[in-house]
């Protein structure tokens, strides 16, 4: 138990104390889990929207320079955009 307590805390002494202290840093490594995982979504997910976004510019300069729209009505788009 030293390695997964911070300090110099009670140890636990009797079976009960063993088993609640287990399930506890099971659930704390779960929840933990959990989280980092939701984290990790929520970066993927911003990953993606910003690939979708970016592929969307890049049909739209190329439908641009297809047809030949001015430079300065091209910048204004993107911007709007």
């Amino acid at each position: 138990m030293t390695l997964t307590t911070i300090g110099n805390t009670n140890s636990p002494e009797t079976d009960v104390e063993y088993i609640f202290t287990g399930v506890i840093f099971l659930t704390g490594v779960f929840v933990f889990a959990t989280v980092m995982g939701n984290v990790g979504d929520v970066i993927s997910s911003m990953n993606a929207n910003r690939q979708e976004f970016q592929a969307r510019m890049d049909h739209i300069q190329m439908y641009l320079t297809h047809k030949k729209v001015p430079a300065s009505l091209q910048l204004k788009i993107k911007k709007w955009a």
